[in-house]
């Protein structure tokens, strides 16, 4: 397997999930934990296209440096680009504190029309987890 850069993610940003994903905004509460990631339009297969080869590359393949690079990416395009998009289609993963469950599901224009993506805690609880440490850390910077 050849080593995995930001050029690796930059790659699938531009060819599996174009136009850019948008990383916007974690949302806290009691129960909950919610990050949001948004996508500008609707494709058909977007479960493949959005979700798994992010959690993928963040798991299984990226360095610690190279997952932060590209979360820092992601909410600098969301704050300079994502107001241009009126029609989006959101993915929050959500974290329920009280039940210790963990889940990613799909919304279009915060419906739930989508069926949901994980719900196995090993895939989606460490992706949520580095996604939270890294908007802290770059919110504190």
């Amino acid at each position: 397997m050849s080593e995995i850069t930001i050029d690796t993610f930059t790659s699938v940003i531009k060819t599996i999930i174009r136009p850019p994903l948008f990383l916007v905004e974690k949302k806290e509460q009691s129960e909950n934990i919610t990050v949001e990631i948004r996508y500008a339009q609707l494709r058909s297969t977007t479960k493949a296209q959005l979700l798994e080869p992010l959690v993928r590359l963040f798991e299984e393949e990226a360095t610690d440096e190279a997952r932060e690079v590209l979360t820092k990416e992601l909410i600098h395009l969301a704050a300079h680009t994502l107001h241009h998009s009126n029609h989006l289609l959101t993915a929050c993963l959500t974290k329920e504190t009280n039940s210790n469950c963990h889940h990613a599901y799909l919304y279009i224009e915060g419906k739930e029309v989508l069926h949901r993506i994980m719900t196995d805690e090993k895939d989606i609880l460490p992706f949520v987890r580095q996604i939270d440490q890294l908007i802290q850390k770059f919110e504190s910077d």
